[in-house]
């Protein structure tokens, strides 16, 4: 396990200079304007262009094959150390749970936390340092643009935090309620014969379908403000931070800058859109899944 861990760290420096080397592109890109605009095609800068290109992908490619290796190779140790503890179980402790549950823990969850700790994590550590390089970058062509990246990354953050703090707090109780419904539903199918003896049957109909209605209104209301808090706000942020960089750009008369500045600020807001809230949505699965498999390998 310790080598894993130590290959994941080697990978995550590589990942970084591969970020690195992309977010340098839309400064040769507006080099490369800039002298062709000038009525000069610049082949060098055109040549390091590609070539940076190459071997970022290049890099990027790499990473992900070692890293899909590394990921089934963990999965299957933490399986084979589950099913060693599960073995050692008693009786009594293991029929606690069914064979299904065992199964689906075992061979399921484990891979689900892999994909979270190697993808999202790796991604996680990366992403910093793309970030820290792509504001440095901005800052570079224009320093109000810097300034305004800064905010509109602390808002995103900020609407991020809201959310699973939101999400987390209620959570539980939607499972709580769920829970609630299925052993009310199996003690109505428990008690069917006396259901009909007492002539019972609409009021149990209309008492579960209360229940279903509840917890389906419940789940309808986290599950819209999670939306509005995790998307329709960062939106907004989104669409302000593109506005006010093209506008930047405009009054800077360049180009190349103008270019420059779309390109940075539309890998800001990938990064937020879809690795920092991809992120957190799998991380939310990951700490899931972990609870309920923690007890079988610790």
């Amino acid at each position: 396990m310790k080598k894993i861990i130590f290959v994941i760290i080697v990978l995550s420096i590589i990942s970084i200079i591969s970020e690195y080397l992309y977010t340098t592109i839309p400064l040769y890109t507006k080099d490369f304007i800039d002298f062709l605009t000038s009525g000069i095609i610049n082949y060098k800068v055109l040549l390091n262009m590609t070539l940076i290109i190459i071997i970022s992908f290049l890099l990027k490619t790499m990473v992900k094959i070692f890293l899909e290796y590394y990921k089934k190779k963990a999965s299957y140790l933490i399986t084979i150390k589950g099913l060693s503890n599960i073995l050692k179980f008693d009786y009594l402790e293991f029929k606690e749970y069914d064979e299904i549950y065992y199964s689906e823990s075992l061979l399921r969850l484990p891979e689900k936390i892999m994909e979270a700790v190697s993808s999202s994590g790796m991604e996680n550590f990366t992403i910093i340092f793309k970030m820290i390089f792509l504001i440095i970058f901005i800052f570079n062509l224009d320093i109000k643009s810097g300034i305004a990246t800064i905010i509109y990354t602390i808002l995103s953050f900020v609407s991020i935090w809201i959310s699973n703090k939101y999400f987390y707090e209620n959570y539980d109780k939607q499972i709580e309620i769920n829970l609630n419904n299925i052993s009310d539903a199996m003690d109505q199918l428990e008690g069917l014969k006396e259901i009909h003896l007492f002539n019972t049957v609409n009021s149990e109909i209309s008492r579960f379908e209360n229940n279903i209605n509840k917890y389906r209104d419940f789940s309808i209301k986290i599950n819209i403000l999670d939306w509005l808090l995790s998307f329709t706000i960062n939106d907004f942020f989104q669409y302000s931070i593109y506005a006010y960089l093209i506008y930047r750009g405009l009054l800077l008369k360049d180009v190349g800058s103008l270019i420059a500045l779309y390109m940075y600020v539309k890998d800001v807001a990938n990064i937020m859109n879809n690795s920092i809230f991809g992120i957190w949505n799998s991380l939310r699965e990951a700490l899931i899944s972990w609870n309920r498999l923690k007890k079988y390998i610790i």
